[in-house]
């Protein structure tokens, strides 16, 4: 177990050490198997992303806004722009396609409070990237996963500490404007490993969660 690993990324890496072929995610279908992620793809597809990210010369803890549905890209998203010294920021993506112009304004608060230079979305959403830009004027780029892909896919060392910032969740702004918390590494890892013991599994148990991935 990589019990002494300080970052999400260094966990990443010892597993694509250990054991690249083994399944690490399944996302669920209601018929057959669903499809089936290793943790050598969850790497591969990961670094894909922060070299791209490296491409658009993004600083060391820029804010890279996550706007995208459960899904693959979701976690190559997340993993990318961690291996990339960035910090993700998880917004949920709009329901429906016809109200995605209402939708992107209510949430140019949250866009405009953590200073977002990338948006990684849908293509959907990125076609009214300029609509996004014009909203809030730290957003550099608004790309899909599909735009990293001609990326490398080695790893990208990059020297992280435990006390980097993870990711930023922000509330849902149901009752008052949204307000952003910042987790570092350390926060993530240890609230893991206590659940882990406090469940006592193992590498042989299976996780099955319904809730989607954007959630906080």
């Amino acid at each position: 177990q990589p019990d002494n690993e300080t970052t999400l990324v260094d966990v990443l890496n010892w597993h694509l050490q250990h054991h690249p072929d083994r399944p690490h995610i399944e996302i669920y279908q209601d018929a057959g198997h669903g499809l089936q992620i290793d943790f050598g793809q969850l790497a591969a597809n990961s670094y894909r992303v922060a070299w791209g990210l490296v491409d658009k010369q993004i600083a060391r803890d820029a804010k890279v806004t996550l706007m995208l549905p459960s899904g693959p890209e979701y976690f190559y998203s997340f993993m990318g722009v961690l291996a990339a010294g960035a910090i993700p920021v998880p917004i949920y993506p709009p329901m429906r396609l016809s109200q995605i112009e209402s939708y992107i304004r209510r949430h140019q608060t949250i866009l405009k409070n953590c200073q977002a230079e990338v948006m990684i979305t849908t293509p959907e959403v990125q076609r009214y990237s300029l609509l996004l830009r014009s909203l809030v004027p730290s957003l550099r780029q608004v790309v899909t996963v599909a735009d990293f892909a001609k990326f490398s896919h080695q790893p990208l060392n990059l020297a992280l500490s435990s006390d980097d910032v993870a990711f930023i969740q922000y509330t849902s702004g149901s009752t008052a404007d949204p307000k952003g918390v910042q987790l570092s590494h350390a926060n993530l890892l240890a609230n893991i490993r206590a659940m882990g013991a406090a469940t006592q599994v193992t590498s042989e148990d299976i996780f099955a969660s319904w809730l989607p991935l954007y959630h906080d």
